[in-house]
């Protein structure tokens, strides 16, 4: 079970009065909790840290957090929808901070945007998810693929909403990305007698995943496309 953001603050002020571990530590190498802790504590100028460092730490654990429902093959609906409440709670607690900023900051706004972004998409992931596991039938194991597929894409994606190329494996991971897209679109393409409210399901996911896997794709240099060990079929 996670804890809601608010309540790990709350606890973090109570502890607050102890003296911080590796207190001369460089304050860009301390670990992000030690960010959480000071955000318990009233912020002046002469805090260790702005308030736009510690709300870009706490963005960056959030969307961290919702990656870890996200596996290679797979989203782990049934645990994220157990613990949806309380992301949706450590949301709220960030919007609520971003308001004491007092004036607009970009690079801030655009990692809340993503996270809020990230988050909603999961939820209507799991959403739809649920409504075809009661259907049943290979067309709705093939449209949960593609459901899934826009989700793992998330993945792939820093805090701040940009393409982590620099990712180890990143080209071989998109390529695989395609294939498996590839093979769901063949695969629901000679099922028979398909229901149309499902084979307009399936077209929808399949127009997000394409757009996905290629934004992801775009975000390569030219070199490093040719560089990458195993193409992809056509149309990638």
């Amino acid at each position: 079970m996670r804890l809601p953001l608010a309540l790990i603050i709350l606890l973090s002020s109570i502890s607050a009065q102890i003296p911080p571990f590796g207190a001369t530590q460089d304050p860009q190498q301390r670990p992000l909790k030690a960010k959480r802790l000071l955000l318990a504590n009233p912020i002046d100028d002469t805090t260790v840290f702005t308030k736009t460092e510690i709300l870009d730490g706490h963005l960056e654990w959030l969307v961290e957090n919702l990656k870890s429902y996200i596996y290679p093959s797979y989203f782990d609906a049934a645990a994220f929808k157990n613990d949806q409440s309380v992301l949706f709670q450590d949301l709220t607690t960030i919007h609520g901070l971003m308001s004491e900023l007092g004036r607009y900051h970009p690079d801030i706004f655009d990692q809340q945007q993503f996270a809020r972004y990230m988050f909603e998409t999961m939820v209507l992931a799991a959403h739809k998810m649920n409504q075809v596991h009661f259907t049943g039938g290979k067309e709705c194991t093939l449209i949960t693929y593609m459901i899934e597929l826009n989700v793992r894409c998330l993945s792939m994606y820093t805090s701040r909403g940009m393409a982590d190329s620099s990712m180890e494996g990143y080209a071989k991971t998109v390529v695989g990305f395609w294939r498996e897209f590839c093979s769901w679109k063949r695969d629901f393409s000679r099922l028979e007698k398909v229901a149309f409210p499902l084979l307009m399901f399936f077209e929808r996911e399949q127009a997000y995943a394409e757009g996905s896997i290629k934004a992801l794709w775009g975000a390569l240099s030219d070199e490093s496309r040719l560089l990458c060990p195993e193409r992809s079929e056509g149309g990638l």
